[in-house]
């Protein structure tokens, strides 16, 4: 016995309902039902194809939706800053103002007691006797207001040990460091 409902192919999942109803009850009940079961597949199929696209959008939207722009809370967003490199550098100088090398180099923020280092201090020592103090690297551990930063060497040749204080500012909203206070270089007896 066979049954021509369409001439379209229907997917498998209906053949093999088909199939079930044909083998199981061949009763004109299971018949209308397979017929009705064919009837209404394609519209379920078709409805299914758009249940999945309204998912996918309803999806799609609430990921959009949930999207929020990323504040900080900080009023540093709208900040332009240049693209310059800043450097604080202190000269060690002897009696005759040449510049001498020292050892114990150190620089210590007063205010928290930690020391400071410089992030470009690789290439310092270029010029004899001149040391970076702090650079832009060192901008967001340092105070709106400034800090007091205590540079300390000793002489190589007198074993002399000189400190002076620099104040220079920085913050979490600076784009470079500010020397405020403090002198240049440091002179060995």
């Amino acid at each position: 016995m066979s049954f021509i409902i369409s001439n379209k192919k229907e997917p498998a999942i209906c053949r093999l309902f088909f199939a079930h109803i044909y083998h199981t009850a061949p009763k004109l009940d299971s018949l209308i039902s397979a017929v009705a079961f064919f009837q209404i597949v394609p519209f379920i199929i078709k409805n299914q194809q758009i249940m999945k696209n309204l998912i996918l959008a309803l999806l799609i939207g609430s990921a959009l939706l949930s999207c929020k722009k990323k504040t900080t809370g900080s009023d540093c967003e709208n900040k332009i800053c240049t693209e310059e490199f800043r450097s604080l550098v202190i000269k060690f100088v002897d009696n005759k103002a040449l510049g001498t090398e020292v050892k114990d180099f150190s620089v210590v923020n007063q205010r928290t007691g930690e020391k400071v280092f410089a992030n470009s201090g690789a290439g310092a020592n270029l010029i004899k006797g001149a040391y970076i103090v702090v650079d832009d690297g060192n901008t967001k551990s340092l105070s709106e207001e400034g800090d007091d930063l205590k540079v300390t060497g000793t002489s190589v040749e007198t074993k002399q040990t000189k400190s002076a204080v620099i104040k220079v500012q920085g913050g979490r909203c600076a784009c470079h460091i500010n020397k405020v206070s403090g002198p240049e270089q440091i002179t060995f007896d």
